[in-house]
């Protein structure tokens, strides 16, 4: 006796799993609110911890707008001296 295998059904309105909002948080194509949501509305706290649960990186500014803060920070020191 032979056992005869259905294919499985498909469902045409399945849509595909929507990308590890952490992943994206971490290469920058959202932002750290929409990252929190897309978790479950989770803190900041939890997000940063599922960052490195994973071994990944946190995003950074460009050099040149870090560059800009720190002057912006000295000159802000300097005048408050």
């Amino acid at each position: 006796m032979s056992v005869l295998q259905r294919p499985r059904p498909t469902r045409p309105n399945a849509t595909p799993a929507e990308p590890d909002p952490v992943r994206r948080f971490c290469d920058g194509e959202i932002d750290r609110t929409r990252a929190m949501a897309a978790l479950g509305d989770v803190d900041y706290a939890t997000l940063i911890a599922a960052v490195a649960a994973r071994g990944l990186t946190l995003p950074s500014l460009p050099d040149d707008e870090l560059d800009r803060m720190a002057r912006e920070m000295n000159r802000l020191l300097d005048a408050n001296a």
